[in-house]
């Protein structure tokens, strides 16, 4: 996508595929699935959270961590402009950069800048404490000047209950 300003010459960059299969894994394996959308669009110097919302079909353990996007092969990586990397894909405030909850995917930062930036995640899948397999997400990030702020939640009480009663 011309559009990203994060990478060097990112249209010329090309779509890279990948699986690996273990036909004597028993059970077989499923890839995790990626439930939401990878695209995102935030407002500049607002906290953000992306979930890439994954599950695995067979019940395996993920592990998720920040890697490089690829282009034509495994070992070829996208060019990332100056000042950016696989672990520093987006202009962020100094205070809250771009981090990933390894157990969760849950990636957190503050953007800072209008930009379109690349996140690769890479999602490994543990079986017993064997790694089986693993796949990589790419998401693209769109940072936008917003005239608005984020809402604020107020904080839920929390109530404790017998069973049999009720609580309005």
């Amino acid at each position: 996508n011309n559009a990203i300003t994060t990478l060097t010459n990112p249209g010329s960059d090309r779509l890279y595929l990948e699986t690996t299969v273990n036909p004597n894994l028993t059970p077989r394996n499923s890839s995790p699935n990626f439930l939401n959308v990878p695209i995102a669009f935030l407002c500049s110097n607002q906290p953000a959270t992306i979930s890439p919302n994954a599950f695995d079909p067979d019940g395996d353990a993920i592990q998720y961590s920040l890697t490089a996007c690829r282009s034509l092969s495994a070992t070829n990586n996208v060019s990332y402009g100056p000042g950016f990397t696989p672990t520093t894909p987006l202009t962020t405030t100094v205070a809250d950069p771009v981090a990933i909850d390894a157990s969760t995917g849950l990636i957190t930062f503050t953007p800072s800048g209008t930009q379109v930036g690349v996140i690769c995640i890479l999602a490994e899948e543990y079986r017993n404490g064997q790694k089986i397999g693993q796949i990589i997400r790419d998401i693209q990030v769109k940072v936008l000047n917003c005239n608005n702020s984020a809402p604020v939640a107020a904080p839920i009480t929390n109530y404790f209950i017998q069973v049999g009663q009720q609580l309005c």
